[in-house]
């Protein structure tokens, strides 16, 4: 879907809530897109940690929220949260990935796919270098508590894309 079916969808998106039982227009959400330029130029960031050995320590960051297998609730989705530890070879089987790589972290729900796992994190100067992104959760030794999160593994085919990105504006994002 082009630019201009996306503006067509959200204006449909926009009759439809305006047509809902109890709709007020301030409550309708008014969408801009703006072009900011290289992705990169706008989230910053300090690189990319590529063919690093396991056993290597991360910091994961994220918003992790919803619940454990067990029922409990121990995020809010709200905040950011941090773990940190040692990367170890995963088996995630379901993903399809290649080289999985695992961390201990207790980071529930869906909305903490996608946290960001720093080598080489300094608190002091905040400056890292990106060696994962979370793509699964999951409970490794059956007590309904989420214990581990999954990255894929950077390697030089993680690196050959971040070239190519790098070479490209983002254009305008919403």
């Amino acid at each position: 879907m082009g630019q201009e079916g996306v503006l067509q969808e959200v204006r449909r998106l926009r009759r439809d809530l305006a047509a809902a039982p109890g709709a007020t227009k301030d409550k309708i959400v008014d969408i801009a897109q703006k072009d900011v330029g290289a992705l990169g130029a706008s989230i910053g960031g300090q690189g990319l940690a590529c063919n690093q050995k396991l056993g290597t320590p991360v910091f994961e960051f994220g918003y992790a929220s919803g619940k454990h297998p067990g029922g409990n609730y121990a995020f809010t989705g709200k905040t950011l949260k941090w773990a940190y530890g040692k990367t170890f070879k995963a088996t995630a089987p379901s993903l399809r990935a290649e080289e999985p790589v695992g961390i201990r972290s207790a980071f529930t729900g869906e909305s903490s796919l996608g946290s960001r796992r720093l080598h080489r994190y300094g608190n002091t100067k905040r400056l890292d270098h990106l060696n994962g992104v979370t793509v699964a959760v999951s409970d490794t030794d059956g007590d309904k508590r989420i214990d581990t999160s999954v990255s894929p593994y950077f390697d030089g085919e993680a690196l050959a894309v971040c070239n190519v990105a790098a070479k490209n504006r983002s254009g305008k994002i919403v």
